[in-house]
């Protein structure tokens, strides 16, 4: 039976997308490919943290949370589709014993399209953030984005994007382009980042605007919503 390194599991509201505000209950596994400045769960990015954990002890775990008081279960890190065949074990596990009769859904920074062909198949929700270079610090993932868009679009999809002061305007749209291309109505979540370190602060409100309006024009379903956890001080 395969293990994979455990952060903690537990029961929260959401603070992003689609199902901002309800109760989820969340398993955080550790490790992540990239390295954003604006990472809010910085202890989850090592591979090396964590508790290694059977599919049958993370199952448990959650059903200790009376799942019947949560809307979703949330597969997130660090980055979890670093640890793919984790994932698909446990949630052929759920399914194949009827435990934890609700819906699974997977937050991923979107960049690593093979990994989530391995697990697709038994997801219901695919949360998908798009990485701009100038805000998360990295290089470009564009490739990387609209091969993963495609194959997240054969389930429930949105999108998130963090947005922060100073970014190219070019790289938002061609983000607003990649997502227009698989689907004018994915849901289109514009976060303006908030640092943990509080020293800067989240994206001016009138480019907030500016930014929907923008966005808005070829996509259908635009919100902006900053981190509802990171504002109430929950994780």
């Amino acid at each position: 039976m395969k293990t994979a390194p455990v952060i903690e599991v537990f029961s929260s509201l959401q603070g992003e997308g689609l199902y901002a505000g309800s109760l989820n209950i969340f398993v955080r596994l550790a490790g992540c490919d990239l390295n954003c400045t604006f990472c809010d769960t910085p202890e989850a990015r090592d591979q090396d943290a964590g508790t290694a954990m059977q599919v049958s002890e993370v199952i448990k775990r959650v059903e200790d949370l009376d799942p019947s008081l949560n809307r979703l279960v949330a597969l997130t890190g660090g980055e979890p589709l670093t640890h793919a065949e984790f994932i698909a074990e446990f949630l052929r596990a759920c399914r194949r014993e009827g435990r934890v009769n609700l819906p699974y859904l997977l937050e991923t920074n979107g960049c690593l399209p093979a990994e989530l062909e391995k697990v697709i198949a038994y997801i219901d929700i695919v949360s998908m953030d798009i990485k701009l270079p100038g805000v998360y610090g990295g290089p470009a993932q564009w490739y990387e984005h609209a091969e993963f868009l495609k194959i997240a679009a054969l389930k429930k999809l949105y999108v998130k994007v963090p947005v922060d002061v100073g970014m190219p305007a070019m790289e938002f749209m061609q983000a607003v382009d990649l997502v227009k291309t698989v689907g004018r109505d994915i849901p289109f979540f514009i976060q303006p980042v908030t640092r943990l370190d509080r020293e800067r602060p989240m994206t001016a409100g009138a480019d907030l605007i500016d930014y929907a309006r923008a966005a808005s024009r070829e996509l259908t379903r635009v919100s902006v919503m900053p981190q509802l956890h990171t504002l109430l001080g929950i994780k």
